[in-house]
């Protein structure tokens, strides 16, 4: 990743920290978590001794630091400064928020996209529609839901769909299935949606297995890739 970054020397400062943000929502897994990074001393040590990058034990914090550093136009390693002022370019756009802290040893940034960053980023519409879809019918009042889930994309038919998924607390709530279908598609119509909207119930326990499955299948998936 930072070879292939570092060879974009032609990128503007605004390309740059377009860069950035599309890096931070790489990181980001859902709406308002904070993507910590680490400038740390023992790893400039290392460096400074002519020890090879490649052999040196990264943190998570640690490749979020040198990804970021990666978009600058400096060729210092340490080059911090380049980072505050490619992401105090993003902030300036209110589409991010970020502060420096430090922990132990090491000076740490936290970043944060805004709402309006989570947008800019090309797959941030369709998630971010999912976000406030979801937000409103937790404002629903019904004790008969234990959760909801919202995704948005393509339907069979190629045309662009919205599925809410309603996650009963047990088989017996099942009796109130049509007045909540009613209600979310009110809601969603009261949004201006021309979107075609499917509503499927399913229980709290049925949610869970399939959690379970779908956690199954993705560890498998990850042992037969590192195989």
């Amino acid at each position: 990743m930072i070879e292939r970054v570092e060879k974009q020397k032609d990128m503007l400062p605004s390309e740059r920290a377009d860069a950035i943000l599309k890096y931070l929502k790489s990181k980001t897994h859902k709406l308002g978590e904070s993507i910590i990074c680490a400038r740390s001393p023992r790893i400039e040590k290392l460096i400074s001794k002519n020890q090879s990058f490649g052999s040196i034990s990264l943190t998570n914090e640690d490749k979020v630091y040198y990804n970021l550093l990666a978009y600058s136009e400096s060729s210092e390693p340490f080059a911090v400064g380049e980072i505050k002022f490619l992401l105090e370019h993003l902030r300036e756009r209110n589409w991010i928020k970020y502060h420096e802290y430090k922990d132990e040893s090491e000076n740490k940034i936290s970043c944060q996209l805004t709402v309006d960053g989570y947008s800019k980023t090309v797959d941030g519409y369709s998630k971010l529609d999912d976000y406030r879809i979801k937000k409103l019918l937790q404002e629903e009042a019904w004790d008969s839901v234990a959760a909801w889930k919202v995704e948005t994309g393509e339907d069979p038919f190629n045309e662009p769909a919205i599925w809410v998924w309603v996650i009963l607390e047990s088989s017996q709530r099942f009796e109130q299935r049509d007045k909540i279908r009613r209600r979310v598609l009110e809601i969603i119509a009261d949004l201006g949606e021309m979107r075609w909207v499917y509503v499927q119930f399913r229980t709290k326990h049925e949610q869970e297995e399939l959690d379970d499955l779908e956690r199954q299948e993705a560890l498998e998936a990850a042992q037969e890739v590192s195989a």
